[in-house]
């Protein structure tokens, strides 16, 4: 009985982590993209040359472009979050109804995060169901292959941790003394086994792999907005200015 606890609570540890640190990391790696795409679309233009600075984004020795990608995208994923803990469906709606504060903040440097956010919705207002079915495909697809690599994972980290505590000779002997004599020394080498064993490099490869994953994830439906503004499906704001579309 012990040993399936062991089993299950150190399973639990390893397969929380992962899911703790994977989004983390995918959520910076995310913003820094957005930055870093924002200030490289500023000469990404017809006859225009692509300057190093507005790569990097760093503009009159500040961060410039890239800390307002990096603002923009920390803004959309704070509301998507607070609309998501209201109730699931608002969070998917207000998710492709901010799918284009990226090209707001394009056209207008100027503005806040907030801003670009309600110009967004005014944007994609009629649009959002078409934005959906051309990203359904890419989303399934990430979530096939995420899941994928995350079976593989388990059955061969958790499957070492497994065979630790039922098969380990020298794991029964710790517990047998750990229990007779002192059961927070018994933790103490079973929990540094476990770990030892979690942060491998298959384990940290894992981690950054499942992370570029949603990052990229995140850059495809970029694309995707990107292509209907090409499109001009925006074409009304385009024309005649914002002021035609937002107070």
């Amino acid at each position: 009985m012990l040993l399936d606890y062991g089993v299950l609570k150190f399973s639990n540890f390893g397969s929380n982590f992962i899911s703790i640190v994977s989004p983390i990391l995918a959520f910076i790696l995310a913003m820094l993209s957005k930055g870093i795409s924002l200030g490289a679309s500023k000469r990404v233009e017809i006859g225009e040359r692509l300057d190093q600075g507005d790569v990097t984004g760093f503009i009159n020795g500040r961060f410039g472009t890239l800390y307002m990608g990096f603002r923009g995208y920390f803004a959309e994923m704070f509301f998507i979050t607070l609309w998501t803990l209201l109730l699931f469906f608002p969070g998917v709606y207000k998710t492709y109804a901010y799918a284009a504060w990226f090209y707001c903040m394009y056209l207008n440097r100027d503005i806040s995060p907030g801003r670009a956010l309600k110009e967004s919705e005014a944007f994609m207002e009629g649009h959002k169901f078409n934005l959906f079915l051309a990203t359904i495909g890419y989303t399934i697809l990430f979530g096939i292959i995420v899941n994928v690599i995350n079976s593989f994972f388990r059955s061969d980290t958790f499957g070492k941790i497994e065979y630790l505590y039922m098969y380990d000779n020298n794991s029964l002997m710790e517990m047998s003394e750990g229990i007779s004599n002192n059961f927070n020394d018994f933790g103490q080498i079973t929990i540094n086994k476990v770990i030892s064993i979690m942060f491998t490099g298959k384990t940290v490869a894992y981690i950054v792999i499942n992370s570029l994953l949603k990052t990229m994830e995140t850059i495809i439906v970029s694309i995707v907005v990107g292509v209907f503004f090409k499109l001009n499906v925006f074409k009304d704001f385009i024309l005649f200015g914002r002021e035609k579309i937002i107070d």
